[in-house]
């Protein structure tokens, strides 16, 4: 009698390492989702101008207007509306990186 074992276990460690960026744009996507309602406005240029990128393992989230830095760190009334204020991107941050565990799920990195 013979057995013949097939190991797929390359495969399956192959597929895992090709979705983490999934996961990290799944990330990325829901912080900009978190942050938008959140980012001060008197025109909405800060807000319209969010550019999501995922390169490799690597991931990138930009605020494009070169105010974002400030608006991010100080209140400004006349910038802001109910709702909005600093610390939008990095509050937003904070409750991505407590939920990574489901884009990681999402992504079929772990089960």
């Amino acid at each position: 009698m013979s057995y013949r074992i097939v190991s797929n276990v390359g495969k399956i460690l192959a597929d895992k390492q090709n979705n983490i960026p999934l996961a990290i744009r799944f990330a990325l996507e829901d912080l900009k989702k978190r942050s938008t309602p959140r980012t001060p406005k008197k025109f909405g240029n800060l807000r319209m101008n969010t550019k999501v990128a995922v390169l490799g393992n690597h991931g990138d989230i930009t605020w494009g207007q070169n105010y974002a830095v400030y608006q991010e760190n100080y209140q400004y009334t006349h910038y802001t509306t109910a709702g909005t204020g600093p610390h939008f991107a990095s509050n937003s941050a904070r409750e991505v990186a407590e939920n990574s565990v489901d884009y990681l799920r999402k992504a079929r990195v772990i089960v």
